[in-house]
């Protein structure tokens, strides 16, 4: 037994002062927790208010259209600048479903394009009657630019950049943009007024050879397999009603090696692969032809349609999540660092395209490395401005067997309502 204990048992004072004390520290207990004579006055309870709701999207500000974003964060157009968005036309059934998109952006809509100027391109008879349509569809907001002669050198653009007016924005756009997320052009611009130094501002394009292996590499790229066996009365230019990949069936996991993976020569649909085992092989893309990208603006990015297939079923399943799915493609910048780009959907100056002058052949490499080393100004993407860019041309025959195209088109009838037709 310690001495301390056994003192305090031989020492009667000390055991008198710590009962003293219990016994006052008993007293003030209850002496505290007894009601006073006057109870104290009441606060009077503040009136609940339901919690605002942020609302996200358009908006006005002294007659200016203002964009909020998700994370509450208000842009307004710039005012005394001009934006005009730019694009180059051939191709109605895509131009199609960038209409319902372009329309939504246009200034009298709320948007932040005073403008879409339309250089045609093409020799088509029935795509140019549908641009006289799509003209007269929009009376203030579309009007037709230069046109430009058909000749036989299909990746000659450099004259279309002529005649730009050096004081306005252009957003160019590709004529086979299939997809424009809401906030992709208010985005867009407010980074390219935010940072002045940088030559061009790309939006997040999904099918751009560079991007696509960033995409794989942030996981928005999802494992999809053409069907073995399509179906018998599988049509691809049928009009769909559903875009929604939940719809479709599972497919089990093939075991093909590096992607090298055969469709079938005949229109089929791609489907999911079955993740739930959560096996490694079913959840990655190792086995699929994403496992094939290519930091590379010549990769297979760029000519091998399965990539392409892949990438835009994956779209359609991360759509279907909403903007939790749409997150997955999203970063701040990304820093091209004279790296070659494909320029399907970007922002850049009139003056610096004129000052970009003679423009060659090769308008693309020009653009996005020869005039930016020159000057010591980036090409970067902008990765909150999402789009999606249907194909290129190595690619077109490839998707032509599959529904993507349609389901581009379900998913637009979906947000706009209707198309022009």
């Amino acid at each position: 037994m310690s001495p301390f204990v056994t003192n305090f048992k031989n020492n009667r004072r000390m055991q008198a002062i710590v009962g003293a004390g219990c016994i006052f520290l008993l007293l003030l207990a209850l002496w505290t927790s007894a009601p006073t004579s006057a109870p104290p006055p009441q606060r009077q309870p503040q009136q609940q208010h339901p919690p605002s709701k942020l609302l996200y999207g358009k908006g006005s500000k002294d007659g200016m259209p203002t964009y909020t974003f998700s994370d509450g964060s208000v842009f307004q157009k710039p005012k005394k600048f001009k934006i005009y968005g730019l694009v180059f036309y051939g191709r109605w059934d895509r131009v199609q479903i960038l209409d319902c998109y372009l329309k939504k952006n246009l200034v009298q809509h709320g948007g932040f394009l005073d403008k879409v100027v339309f250089i045609s391109n093409t020799a088509v008879k029935s795509d140019l009657a549908a641009l006289e349509k799509l003209l007269k569809s929009e009376p203030e907001g579309y009007v037709l630019g230069k046109t430009i002669p058909v000749h036989d050198d299909a990746l000659d653009f450099h004259n279309i950049w002529e005649g730009l007016d050096p004081d306005a924005l252009y957003i160019k756009i590709d004529d086979d943009i299939v997809y424009i997320h809401n906030d992709a052009i208010p985005s867009l611009i407010r980074y390219r007024f935010s940072n002045p130094e940088y030559f061009i501002v790309s939006a997040n394009v999904i099918n751009n050879p560079a991007l696509s292996w960033v995409h794989e590499r942030l996981g928005a790229t999802s494992p999809f397999l053409p069907e073995r066996e399509a179906l018998a009365d599988f049509n691809p230019t049928q009009a769909l009603t559903d875009w929604k990949i939940s719809s479709l069936p599972f497919i089990k996991h093939s075991g093909n090696i590096n992607g090298d993976i055969k469709p079938p020569n005949k229109p089929h649909r791609w489907l999911p692969v079955d993740t739930r085992t959560r096996a490694p092989f079913d959840v990655n893309n190792d086995h699929t032809p994403m496992a094939k990208a290519e930091y590379n603006a010549w990769g297979p990015g760029w000519n091998d349609w399965r990539l392409a297939a892949q990438q835009h079923y994956s779209f359609f399943q991360n759509a279907e999540l909403g903007e939790r799915g749409l997150r997955n493609y999203w970063f701040e910048r990304w820093d091209m660092n004279y790296d070659r780009l494909s320029i399907n959907f970007i922002a850049i100056w009139g003056k610096d395209v004129a000052d970009s002058f003679p423009i060659p052949r090769d308008d693309e490499a020009h653009l996005t490395q020869t005039v930016p080393k020159r000057l010591g100004r980036h090409v970067v993407v902008h990765g909150q401005a999402l789009t999606a860019h249907y194909s290129f041309g190595a690619q077109k025959d490839g998707l032509a067997n599959t529904d993507v195209l349609e389901r581009y088109r379900a998913y637009a009838k979906d947000y706009c309502g209707k198309l022009l037709v």
